[in-house]
């Protein structure tokens, strides 16, 4: 089965929108929400059930007229982005 893919979850799709960052001292996936594009953190570590959120911070709330255009995250390491 060399060079060929395989579906490793169910029928769900990753729930961030844009690039993702993961965290090794936390075990967990950072990045902004498809839903609610507030910064998000999930446990990405079981392959066959959806992400499990960990949790969303709110602090990022835009006025709801504004649109993000692209969505990124800067590591700035220990754990701070």
């Amino acid at each position: 089965m060399k060079g060929e893919w395989m579906q490793a979850g169910g029928g769900w799709v990753l729930p961030f929108d844009g690039a993702v960052e993961h965290v090794p001292d936390l075990k967990l996936w950072m990045g902004f929400s498809t839903v609610s594009q507030q910064l998000c953190a999930w446990d990405l570590s079981a392959m066959d059930k959806p992400p499990t959120l960990q949790h969303s911070w709110i602090d990022l709330k835009t006025p709801e007229e504004w649109s993000a255009s692209r969505l990124s995250l800067l590591n700035l390491g220990g754990g701070r982005f």
